[in-house]
């Protein structure tokens, strides 16, 4: 597991204690930056703004060849029901770089052991 902080807005009590790594970021941008290009997969839980945006930049990424890992969109409860909807009407408009299903697994659990993510969860093992 890896947590991130930004210095200037995260204190430091509220970071989580039991992190494999607490790397720290000059600001936001930089830290999505980070996130996304030291990781070997990227799962969206349920959360708030900033997870939402971490998140919603992969199809970008994806368009430009610049994200290829597995990306899961953790649906708890329906957690994400709103997002999965409206996502699928921007592509439907053709609003977006690449349909949903391209980017990202809606899942209601945590997904199983899948050869793309054994592979992610194998090269994790290894760092």
């Amino acid at each position: 597991m890896w947590g991130e902080s930004d210095t200037r807005l995260m204190k430091v009590e509220w970071v989580k204690k039991d992190a494999d790594e607490m790397p720290f970021a000059r600001d936001l941008a930089e830290r999505k930056a980070r996130l996304l290009a030291e990781s070997d997969a990227v799962v969206v839980m349920p959360g708030g703004a900033g997870t939402l945006d971490e998140g919603i930049e992969v199809p970008e990424l994806r368009k430009h060849g610049l994200y290829d890992d597995p990306v899961v969109l953790l649906n708890t409860a329906g957690f994400h029901d709103g997002l999965i909807l409206q996502l699928r009407r921007m592509d439907e408009q053709g609003l977006m770089p690449c349909p949903l299903e391209s980017w990202s697994s809606p899942l209601s659990r945590p997904p199983a052991h899948t050869p793309r993510w054994r592979s992610a969860l194998e090269r994790m093992a290894k760092s």
